[in-house]
């Protein structure tokens, strides 16, 4: 019984936000050269640019892992679902690559309820992680300030609001449960002992 409760205490500890994806933009073709495109699609959300130069690559100067990035030069972007609901911004990668090795990124963030969040990094030319846990979001405005340099964009975490489930909710379900686990105990007991 003791290590059951100890089993779900450390499950509970270490869940995590299974709604949490990354978008590393493997699902679109890199190095193709289209500089010029104004929109594009990887993993369930829309990236759009008025204006300047952008390609995914994977041969960058600079910030480069090997995999698929986002170069965005002259300029900036936004983000949002396709679908249009509310989303959450954890984390991205950010560096300078071409024709640069440094600047500042500003990155804002628009929420439902009409708040505006604003967040300001300074990138060199390797790639750092930027945490932002911002959550409710509409939509996320991204411009750099890199003189005619790039920055390349990768890992961007992102995630589904979750919906809640009332505290006295989760509790009446595990505490039911866990009386549930505990009668199943305590017949296999009684059975040992009666044999």
């Amino acid at each position: 019984m003791k290590k059951l409760v100890a089993a779900s205490a450390l499950l509970f500890a270490f869940a995590v936000d299974s709604n949490a994806s990354t978008l590393d933009f493997s699902d679109v073709p890199a190095n193709t050269g289209n500089w010029y495109s104004t929109s594009l699609v990887s993993g369930g959300f829309s990236f759009s640019k008025p204006s300047g130069y952008w390609d995914v690559r994977t041969d960058s100067p600079g910030a480069n892992n090997g995999s698929n990035a986002l170069n965005v030069g002259f300029g900036g972007f936004s983000f949002a679902q396709t679908n249009n609901n509310a989303f959450s911004l954890n984390s991205l990668d950010a560096g300078a690559t071409w024709y640069t090795s440094g600047g500042s990124v500003t990155l804002t963030g628009f929420q439902a309820n009409g708040n505006v969040l604003t967040q300001i990094l300074s990138v060199t030319n390797a790639y750092q992680n930027y945490i932002f846990n911002w959550t409710n979001l509409l939509s996320v405005n991204v411009s750099a300030n890199t003189g005619s340099g790039y920055v390349a964009y990768d890992n961007i975490v992102v995630g589904n609001p979750v919906t809640q489930t009332p505290i006295p909710a989760a509790v009446w379900l595990f505490g039911s449960a866990l009386t549930g686990l505990v009668g199943i105990g305590k017949r296999k007991q009684a059975a040992v002992a009666n044999s």
